[in-house]
C-alpha cells in the first residue's frame, strides 16, 4: 500500500524565543507530517535549522528579518526524498521546492502573502511558480486572503473592505492554475477559520493547503487545527 502523506502548514508567527520553539516543535512533531510547510518564522538570517529534531532530514528556509516574514519547508525521514531544485525570493516570503517524494515528483511551495496588495503579488508568485514546477503541486501558505467572503469570514463585509471585497479573485487565481483548495473541497459548506483580526473584529479563513487537481482522487482528510503558541490555525491534508 501507498504511503499517505500528510501535509502541515502554519503560521508560526515567530520562531525566535526558544521555549515557544520547543514546545511548538514537540507539538508539531505529535502530528506526524511528512511535509511541514512553516511562515513568518522571524529567524536570523542563514538559519537554516528551523526544528532540531531529527524527524525532519531536510529544512529549506527563505529568511526574512527577526521580527518579520521568514518561510520554511521541512521534509520528514518518514518519506523517502531527493531534492532536485530550489528557488527562494529574498525577502522571507516564498520558496518553490521540485523534488521526488517516494519516487514521485512533487513541486512543493510555502508562500506568506503580504496584508496589501495580495492578489497583485499573488499573480506574479504563481506565475513564477508555473515556470518552476514539475509533477503535482502542493502549497502550503498564509495567503492573507478570503476565498470565498461568504463563507471564509465571520459576519458581514462592508463593500468599501478592499482587503475582502473581491475574494472570488484569488478562487479564479487558483483554477486558472489547476489548483484546488483542499479543505473546501471535503467541506464545501461548512464554516471554519484559521485567524482572528482584532483590527477588524473578523474571523477568517486564511491559511490553506492549495493541491493540483489531479491529487483530488487521492484525498483523504482535510482540517483546521487548533491555535498553538500563534495567532493562526494550521492546517492539514492527508
Amino acid at each position: 500500500m501507498a504511503q499517505v502523506l500528510k501535509i502541515l502548514s502554519l503560521n508560526c508567527r515567530g520562531l525566535n524565543n526558544k521555549i515557544k520553539s520547543k514546545r511548538l516543535q514537540s507539538h508539531i512533531l505529535r502530528q506526524c507530517p511528512t511535509v511541514l510547510f512553516l511562515q513568518e518564522t522571524h529567524l536570523k538570517p542563514k538559519n537554516d535549522t528551523i526544528f532540531s529534531s531529527r524527524q525532519f532530514q531536510q529544512q529549506f528556509h527563505s529568511e526574512g528579518t527577526t521580527n518579520s516574514r521568514g518561510v520554511a519547508i521541512l521534509i520528514s525521514n518518514s518519506v523517502k526524498f531527493e531534492p532536485q531544485a530550489v528557488q527562494k525570493d529574498h525577502q522571507g516570503r516564498f520558496i518553490f521546492l521540485r523534488c521526488l517524494l517516494n519516487d514521485k515528483t512533487f513541486t512543493l511551495a510555502t508562500i506568506y502573502a503580504p496584508n496589501v496588495n495580495q492578489i497583485s503579488f499573488l499573480k506574479d508568485t504563481m506565475h513564477n511558480l508555473s515556470l518552476f514546477q514539475a509533477g503535482e503541486v502542493i502549497i502550503g501558505g498564509d495567503l492573507n486572503y478570503t476565498m470565498c467572503k461568504a463563507l471564509d469570514m465571520s459576519g458581514s463585509v462592508s463593500k468599501s473592505n478592499k482587503l475582502y471585497s473581491s475574494s472570488s479573485d484569488l478562487a479564479r487565481l487558483i483554477a486558472r492554475h489547476h489548483l484546488c483548495d483542499s479543505w473546501r473541497i471535503l467541506h464545501p459548506h461548512d464554516r471554519d477559520y484559521t485567524f482572528f483580526s482584532a483590527r477588524h473584529n473578523k474571523h477568517t479563513r486564511i491559511d490553506y493547503i492549495l493541491i493540483s487537481s489531479a491529487l483530488i482522487p487521492k484525498m483523504v482528510s482535510a482540517e483546521i487545527g487548533s491555535k498553538i503558541l500563534s495567532d493562526h490555525a494550521w492546517v492539514e491534508v492527508s
